[in-house]
């Protein structure tokens, strides 16, 4: 059975396993990584007994922007409904929130369609990378 909390009771070694998980490079920097979904204005986690298995994360300007960074499930837990779960927790922890943004990769934007998120093609991410 799968546990969903919105505390922040995970530690780096948690957190890190479950972005090697899925072979994302924010793993390679543990510590940043925890300070950053620490300082996230809302984490939603689901676990599996004592494990993590997945977490969405929200920095919000309370108001008119809510930006979703962060929606990872295990890979030995994807496709199992736990970020379909998490998307509606989010959605309605930020119902009145005008504007509801996030990045994805373009094999997952039919999944985020189906929660009401639209490509808008007039309007292009912009990011800059530290490597």
């Amino acid at each position: 059975m799968i546990i969903y909390k919105s505390d922040k009771n995970f530690n780096m070694h948690q957190i890190t396993q479950l972005f090697l998980s899925v072979g994302w490079d924010s793993a390679k920097f543990p510590q940043k990584l925890y300070k950053a979904i620490m300082s996230s204005e809302t984490v939603i986690s689901a676990w599996h007994d004592l494990k993590l298995v997945g977490m969405m994360t929200a920095i919000s300007d309370t108001e008119m922007n809510v930006f979703f960074p962060y929606l990872l499930i295990h890979s030995d837990y994807q496709r199992k409904g736990i970020g379909g779960k998490l998307v509606k927790y989010m959605l309605e922890q930020y119902k009145d929130t005008f504007r509801k943004i996030l990045i994805c990769s373009n094999t997952n934007v039919s999944f985020y369609e189906k929660y009401g998120f639209l490509e808008k093609t007039e309007e292009q991410p912009m990011m800059i990378i530290n490597q």
